[in-house]
């Protein structure tokens, strides 16, 4: 838990933020600033509903003092109103935080649905944008070929935006409308409640080495892998997990991890180098592997494979644009990715 807790009963339902850049005014006079940004209430409405500064932080891609900082900030923006009160290691909302709080959350609320209608209006996007987040490995090694293809096939004035960046990040642009949809690749997205999320492929897990790396056994079992010395994305990273948990279901347990690197490519590096062995998504390694910089290491009746999931902001529907690019990704992903 985290050392800051939001101790109370809200009864709210998660609900879609709006865009921070977007700003409100509160009639009325009195000490109040009479202006409040919705990204204050974006920060103060997260503390609460995900239960403590340090989760709010990480849900929101900031630093916990710039968390603190807003919220310290709205309380002075509101004629010095105490809104939480400490009480030991836990955050309370005051009177003042719980009228507050709802009143916020029927903002944020309204403020969705109004764009929520704009977005459904000709004149707000053109049809032919798309804003696309994704993970690291989906975006670096299977997304670009198939935008390419997408593009050159349509013949016409399609505006793409790529956004490559790790999960949570990739999960959280979507919610927060700065994309239109996400591709991740691990388990769907369960702390998100305005996200709805389908499996759309399947990735490969595959063990690669160095070609001069010491003699292997022709296939590892999972006796072998446990003790071997392995390079992986460090814990906490979605594909990390997701591998762990497959790894568990065939009774392994890694505990030679020499290192932790956060992205395929510095893995790679590291495995060229032949300091040890990689599980890796193979979209990551078919160039290393069609070239000799890396060799692939069987595994002896273990198959590890991770979802390829599409995600979108629940209640949102995509125009025929973004519709046919997802399509296409599906498509893709049946007809290229490894079966076997």
């Amino acid at each position: 838990m985290d050392a800051e807790q939001v101790n109370f009963i809200t009864g709210a339902a998660t609900v879609d933020h709006s865009d921070k850049r977007s700003s409100m005014m509160i009639s009325g006079g009195g000490n109040f600033d009479n202006h409040l940004t919705f990204q204050k209430l974006e920060v103060f409405c997260t503390v609460v509903d995900l239960g403590g500064v340090s989760r709010a932080a990480r849900h929101l891609c900031v630093a916990q003092p710039v968390v603190m900082e807003h919220l310290k900030s709205l309380e002075h923006r509101l004629g010095g109103t105490s809104l939480l009160r400490r009480e030991g290691r836990n955050l309370k909302l005051t009177p003042a935080g719980r009228i507050f709080y709802r009143w916020a959350k029927d903002t944020i609320v309204s403020a969705g649905r109004m764009i929520c209608e704009l977005e459904s209006t000709p004149l707000n996007k053109s049809s032919s944008q798309v804003t696309v987040s994704a993970s690291e490995s989906i975006g670096s090694y299977i997304l670009p070929q198939v935008l390419i293809e997408f593009y050159l096939h349509r013949r016409e004035n399609v505006e793409i935006s790529l956004v490559i960046s790790d999960t949570e990040q990739a999960l959280s642009a979507v919610e927060r409308r700065h994309s239109d949809l996400a591709i991740t690749s691990g388990d769907g997205p369960p702390n998100y409640a305005a996200l709805t999320s389908e499996i759309i492929g399947r990735e490969r897990i595959v063990a690669v080495a160095a070609p001069g790396y010491p003699i292997l056994p022709e296939a590892l079992t999972g006796d072998t892998l446990e003790i071997s010395p392995l390079i992986r994305p460090p814990r906490g990273q979605a594909f990390r997990e997701h591998t762990d948990q497959q790894l568990s279901m065939y009774g392994i347990y890694p505990r030679n991890e020499i290192m932790g690197l956060g992205h395929p490519e510095a893995m790679k590096r590291a495995d060229e180098a032949g300091i040890g062995i990689c599980l890796i998504p193979l979209s990551s390694v078919e160039r290393e592997l069609s070239v000799g910089s890396l060799r692939q290491v069987k595994l002896k009746s273990i198959e590890l494979t991770a979802p390829i999931v599409a995600s979108i902001r629940k209640g949102h529907s995509l125009h025929e644009t973004q519709i046919q690019l997802l399509d296409e990704i599906r498509q893709y992903l049946s007809d290229s990715q490894p079966k076997g």
